[in-house]
């Protein structure tokens, strides 16, 4: 019990120092960026934002609390969301994918047929950091957790300050996002002690997902409002 407690205060205390930091470094790549990049280059990034809330949802507000709040999580849990979860994003991209040039033709601006579909690479890449990061946060290892968004947000910046410096304009935009996700992804799969099998069984699967979709149908329909009171 004491041990409990004891992860349980430090996870609390990583978790604030994190919080801190990573939007203390967020601050300053935006101060740097704003002063290079243009209102348009923002703009255009900007009409993919949505998409990009709503697919955030569909991962880290599912699976993951779910697994999280899961009484006990066995390996066949981990397992069964992991590939289920990585065949529904996949599928999420195939769609936008193709749906790119229509939201494209809605905005009225050719460009972003491309850059939606680089972009919405970032839901694919997450669906891989679904499963360790619900690992770490049951396991209660938050310091691995939240030095790895702190990292991932600082080589991101650095990415994103050198393609703005370098005159990609809004495409650097998407390159911080990507390398965010991918470092960030790598980082907590090396940290998790699970790693994937190809036994795949749905039904460990379709019980998570009972739970999961109250949890999400809530954060969309919340996501959903916000984006609304916005426009």
């Amino acid at each position: 019990m004491d041990n409990l407690k004891e992860k349980t205060a430090n996870g609390l205390w990583w978790a604030a120092m994190s919080n801190g930091a990573q939007q203390l470094v967020m601050l300053l790549i935006g101060i740097v960026l704003a002063r290079i990049l243009s209102v348009e280059d923002y703009g255009l990034v900007a009409m993919l934002t949505a998409f990009s809330l709503l697919a955030t949802n569909l991962q880290e507000r599912g699976f993951t609390s779910a697994l999280c709040v899961k009484e006990t999580a066995t390996e066949e849990d981990y397992n069964s969301v992991f590939w289920f979860n990585i065949g529904v994003s996949a599928c999420c991209y195939f769609i936008l994918f193709f749906a790119a040039p229509l939201i494209a033709d809605f905005n009225d601006a050719p460009q972003l047929t491309l850059l939606a579909r680089v972009m919405f690479l970032n839901f694919f890449i997450a669906a891989f950091n679904v499963v360790p990061t619900a690992y770490l946060l049951r396991n209660l290892m938050i310091r691995q957790k939240t030095s790895s968004q702190v990292v991932a947000s600082i080589l991101s910046g650095v990415a994103g300050i050198a393609a703005a410096v370098a005159g990609w304009g809004c495409w650097s935009l998407v390159a911080m996002d990507l390398t965010y996700k991918l470092t960030y992804t790598l980082q907590v799969t090396l940290h998790a002690r699970w790693r994937p099998s190809l036994h795949f069984d749905l039904r460990p699967a379709w019980k998570t997902f009972g739970f999961s979709s109250r949890l999400l149908a809530t954060n969309v329909l919340t996501t959903c409002n916000n984006q609304l009171i916005q426009v």
